[in-house]
């Protein structure tokens, strides 16, 4: 600091000090890595007539007890096959994630009484009064709570939804809601990080789009991950949360002494068994059964949604498209790394989809196990 002089000469008032180093929780390996393998698996996917609309990805690794982020990438493939970084929009930019949200679903049911633990339902369809009948993609057979997530039951939550309410399921019944049974299902996501700040630390972070409607049919969307939408790094947050049995802490890129605590998820450690159980299911036999190494014992979640794109750019969305999401982290036992991958607009077709998150995911998960090998060998 100088004092200036009336002739504009400078007196020292203080000496200069060195300032402090930022350090960030960024692994520039991983980093590195992680770009090429979604640059690599997006081009692939664009060979796929499929994947005509399929212009963007997101993939992201974590340490889930600390909610430092390892690695985190976004990026946009233009008609050149070139790439544009587009990370910063992973707090901005807002998806419908689909049934990867059905852990926090699963949360709902327990807190509400509306799910009986290891009680067994057939799979089947909801059918609403006026409405068209809504199904999981397959008949599953009998489904509990931990199967439920092991298999993606969409009815099992359109029946958990609508006991929420207090009310009982009958076909063609008149499901009406209110309000607050949307804020049932909010609140307890929010505890999540679904649809609130994740608090990490940089600017003008997004918490998603609430719907506003309010009707019977949509609370069984919102159950299922098909009426909010939520960022990117929210889903991290949220599988995070799920590995640390409720604790919720800030996303961190740079490294910190502390962990910031958020909120806590208020369910019992035996309701968490039963999520972390099923949620383990998913790649032990479940929707995500060749996604991970089997050896790694991962804990985690796929989804799909439907939604609706753009095409010609004239603000008018008018083509049905397909998100994927994959969020998980692994070993079950000591959880060390979390990883959530996006595509949004992954297919335009109901028969085929590339396989682009589960192929990002065994080669991130390769990458990491190899390096961690390395790390215990030196």
């Amino acid at each position: 600091k100088y004092y200036i002089n009336s002739d504009n000469s400078l007196t020292l008032l203080e000496a200069e000090k060195q300032g402090s180093d930022i350090t960030l929780n960024i692994d520039i390996d991983l980093q590195l890595e992680l770009e090429e393998i979604v640059k690599s698996e997006m081009l692939l996917a664009s060979k796929k007539t499929t994947s005509k609309y399929f212009n963007e990805a997101f993939a992201m690794v974590g340490d889930p007890n600390t909610g430092g982020i390892l690695a985190l990438t976004g990026l946009r493939k233009k008609e050149n096959n070139e790439f544009q970084d587009i990370t910063i929009t992973a707090f901005t930019s807002s998806y419908a994630m689909g049934s990867v949200v059905k852990g926090a679903s699963n949360t709902v049911g327990y807190l509400t009484n509306a799910i009986t633990v290891g009680k067994k339902i057939q799979d089947s369809c909801v059918k609403l009064y006026s409405q068209p009948a809504k199904c999981s993609y397959k008949r599953l057979g009998y489904v509990d709570d931990i199967t439920a997530l092991k298999t993606s039951s969409n009815y099992y939550q359109f029946i958990t939804a609508i006991q929420s309410t207090g009310q009982k399921y009958s076909y063609n019944m008149s499901f009406n809601v209110t309000e607050e049974n949307f804020d049932t299902y909010r609140k307890i996501f929010a505890l999540y990080g679904l649809g609130s700040p994740t608090e990490i630390d940089f600017p003008n972070e997004q918490t998603g789009m609430k719907g506003s409607k309010v009707a019977g049919d949509l609370l069984l969307n919102f159950a299922i991950g098909q009426y909010d939408t939520y960022t990117p790094i929210s889903v991290l947050q949220y599988i995070n949360t799920i590995a640390t049995y409720g604790n919720r802490y800030a996303l961190r890129l740079k490294q910190e002494k502390y962990n910031t605590f958020l909120s806590q998820v208020e369910l019992d450690a035996a309701y968490y068994d039963r999520i972390i159980e099923g949620m383990y299911q998913v790649f032990h036999g479940g929707t995500a059964s060749s996604y991970v190494n089997k050896s790694l014992n991962a804990v985690g979640k796929t989804g799909t949604s439907e939604t609706f794109y753009d095409s010609d750019k004239d603000g008018v969305v008018d083509v049905e498209v397909i998100n994927s999401t994959l969020a998980y982290y692994f070993p079950r036992e000591k959880p060390t790394y979390s990883v959530v991958i996006i595509a949004p607009y992954l297919t335009n077709s109901p028969s085929y989809t590339y396989p682009f998150t589960k192929n990002v995911s065994l080669k991130i998960s390769n990458y990491l196990t190899s390096q961690q090998k390395m790390l215990n060998i030196s």
